[in-house]
């Protein structure tokens, strides 16, 4: 959500900057204003840094996961195994078991960047909401499209 925001302020500024070029020249504003963009520009760049770091970084874990799913069952059971404790078999069912759980558990490690998204949405569909719910109560009257949610004429009906 971060990088959206930062990025469409980027864009903002930019094309602010383009369509009073003029006035930016005549009032000597241009070193002001390519101050802000490099800064706009900085802050995008550092959000998409971290967005970067923080994808390598779930990589690393996940590949670490998925090592250990078939190190670790092996290296638990192994020293009942030479023990004599238990057969073979006890250790092959360990990692049928072991990669069982981590498959139920690489469902949530695998969808981590899309929930995350979706959160991020969510968050954002939450804050348009309220700005039409403050607009509506400003004007006294729905925003054009939305509902009373009073019945009545104008929807479609299935």
């Amino acid at each position: 959500f971060q990088a959206l925001r930062r990025e469409a302020d980027l864009r903002f500024g930019l094309v602010r900057a383009r369509e009073h070029a003029e006035s930016i020249a005549l009032y000597r504003g241009a070193a002001r204003e390519a101050g802000a963009a490099r800064a706009a520009l900085t802050s995008v760049a550092a959000v998409l840094f971290r967005r970067v770091a923080w994808s390598r970084n779930l990589a690393l874990f996940t590949n670490a996961y998925e090592f250990a799913t078939f190190c670790l069952p092996s290296l638990i059971i192994a020293p009942r195994y030479f023990a004599g404790e238990v057969e073979f078999g006890v250790v092959t069912q360990a990692g049928f078991a072991f990669r069982t759980v981590q498959g139920a558990l690489n469902l949530i490690v695998g969808r981590f960047e899309q929930l995350s998204g979706l959160a991020a949405e969510t968050e954002r569909l939450e804050r348009l909401l309220a700005l039409l719910e403050g607009l509506e109560g400003e004007a006294g009257h729905p925003p054009a499209g939305a509902s009373r949610g009073g019945g009545g004429g104008g929807g479609k009906h299935s």
